[in-house]
């Protein structure tokens, strides 16, 4: 079950850290695109920590909190965001992964407790 999660992170985390790095956001001034293209390029690297955690999570389980704690934080910018500024579009995609940031992280956690480690 942990493996699952961190597959499923990884996918989200390579696939959209990379668009973002790659595509930026179009009307950003120098500076935000320069810190925009940064975060993107550590979602990238979380990305392909959590494909190293899918494949080795077994031998990591202090590492598997970290890492479950990191997107958990994420999600909750996420939620702040939504609160403060409403939900981007499209709208069912950032809902879904603010759900699956704040819901798969304490399942990993929970599950790497219990031992439940393998696919």
């Amino acid at each position: 079950m942990v493996q699952l999660c961190f597959a499923l992170f990884a996918v989200i985390a390579v696939l959209g850290g990379t668009r973002q790095l790659l595509v930026g956001r179009p009307g950003l001034d120098p500076v935000s695109d320069s810190v925009y293209r940064f975060m993107a390029g550590i979602y990238l690297g979380m990305g392909l920590i959590c494909g190293y955690l899918a494949w080795q999570a077994v031998h990591h389980g202090t590492l598997v909190y970290l890492v479950a704690g990191t997107v958990f934080l994420g999600g909750l910018g996420r939620l702040v965001s939504i609160r403060s500024v409403g939900v981007p579009e499209p709208r069912r995609m950032f809902v879904t992964f603010t759900g699956a940031e704040l819901l798969l992280p304490l399942v990993a956690a929970g599950a790497n407790a219990a031992g439940a480690v393998a696919l």
